[in-house]
């Protein structure tokens, strides 16, 4: 989409309006991903920055009973009034799209890329940018007879999709769609390829539940001070099972996140919760391990204090590092939001390199990996690598601030 001309305005009373299209006799109760379609579109038009959102078609007002939704909503027989300057931010009932498609086609009307009328995705009829003396004849295309402008449909970005979702099974499979693309593009190889594909089961049950996101990160955060306290005491048999709720923290820290984004239940607590239960997790853990051979191994005790206190400080100086950083691109202190200079597209070869050992030492893989030493009683093993690590990663992010390369990942 470069390169096109900005025909249209986004000043002044220019704003998007929520268009939410009903066809009679649509199933509007049978959830997707744990939310009822409708209120889905409405979390993600609201995520979308609409003014308003009308549904139209023959709904009631309990449909929008959710805690979450802020936006003003009305339910409308025909197609709404836009005022000067308004666009419409179209979505089809009966077509369940990613959460980040409605997004994406906001950013593009207000970066001036994209010009209403506008189908976008596979086809015409279930997502588009329409302006006000077009919405009458889109809305009619969108009950199913020949679709208005079918000739202007533009293309989503890769893995930003949009699935129809009508029936039982389309509605089994669009959840199943959702939950495949709730992986961090960020993540790294253990949390792609072994992790999600557990915690996509888990999530998929307790997206039917009252757990909230918040629940699951303090859950995570207490387990893991208790696989700290176990790290810490002598007998072999409870570093087996330190090492094993470690893993298990790491697992079910994946879960809070995936049930954040597919029931668009993000918040600035949550994302501090993530990062203290990252941090704090493993600055226990790593306490623990650095109290166990503290207590068993006094003859070199002065060398350990020296090796645990290196690698416990160079951790916080890590921690600290993220933390200005997250709060210089958004105030919010979240850690997943931050693209160092190995994740954007113009780097220097240091942090190519980087780019290259990052994929494999995520928090994810730290996690794993300490367990398995413990597991394997390597506890000195564990304190060298984590100070080695950890001072390593403490002058890097630290360079990094310095030399201003942080940005923040795009949403799309």
């Amino acid at each position: 989409m470069e390169g096109r001309a900005n025909t249209c305005s986004v000043t002044g009373k220019a704003a998007l309006v929520g268009v939410i299209v009903v066809p009679e006799g649509l199933d509007v109760k049978t959830p997707i991903g744990g939310l009822s379609p409708l209120v889905r579109h409405a979390l993600s038009l609201q995520a979308a920055g609409v003014t308003r959102i009308d549904c139209v078609g023959a709904v009631r007002d309990d449909t929008w009973s959710h805690a979450g939704l802020r936006v003003p909503i009305q339910s409308v027989t025909s197609a709404p009034a836009l005022a000067d300057g308004e666009h419409a931010l179209l979505v089809h009932a009966a077509w369940s799209p990613h959460r980040l498609a409605l997004t994406y086609v906001a950013e593009e009307w207000r970066s001036g890329a994209m010009t209403a009328p506008t189908w976008v995705g596979p086809r015409a009829g279930m997502l588009g940018l329409i302006d006000a003396a077009n919405l009458s004849s889109a809305l009619r295309g969108g009950d199913g007879a020949e679709v208005a402008f079918a000739d202007r449909v533009e293309a989503l970005p890769e893995g930003v999709f949009v699935v129809g979702a009508s029936s039982a099974s389309e509605r089994r499979a669009a959840t199943t769609l959702h939950l495949v693309s709730l992986s961090k593009v960020t993540g790294g190889v253990i949390d792609r390829l072994v992790m999600r594909p557990v915690t996509r089961h888990l999530t998929r049950v307790l997206c039917r539940t009252g757990v909230t996101p918040n629940m699951v990160s303090v859950f995570s955060i207490a387990l893991g001070l208790i696989a700290a306290y176990l790290a810490s005491l002598p007998e072999a048999s409870a570093g087996l099972w330190a090492g094993a709720v470690l893993i298990a923290v790491r697992f079910i820290d994946c879960v809070d996140g995936e049930l954040a984004r597919l029931k668009y239940m993000g918040s600035r607590l949550g994302a501090w919760l993530d990062t203290l239960g990252d941090g704090v997790g493993i600055f226990a853990f790593v306490l623990g391990v650095w109290m166990h051979v503290l207590g068993t191994d006094p003859v070199d005790a002065q060398r350990w204090q020296a090796v645990g206190a290196v690698g416990l400080a160079s951790w916080v100086g890590v921690q600290v590092a993220q933390v200005l950083a997250s709060r210089q691109i958004s105030g919010s202190g979240s850690v997943q939001e931050i693209a160092w200079g190995h994740l954007q597209a113009e780097r220097t070869w240091s942090e190519r390199l980087v780019a290259g050992v990052a994929v494999f030492a995520r928090i994810d893989t730290i996690g794993v990996a300490y367990g398995i030493l413990t597991m394997a009683g390597l506890y000195r093993v564990l304190l060298v690598v984590h100070a080695v690590s950890a001072t390593l990663g403490a002058l890097y992010f630290s360079l990094q601030l310095v030399r201003n390369r942080v940005g923040k990942v795009s949403v799309a």
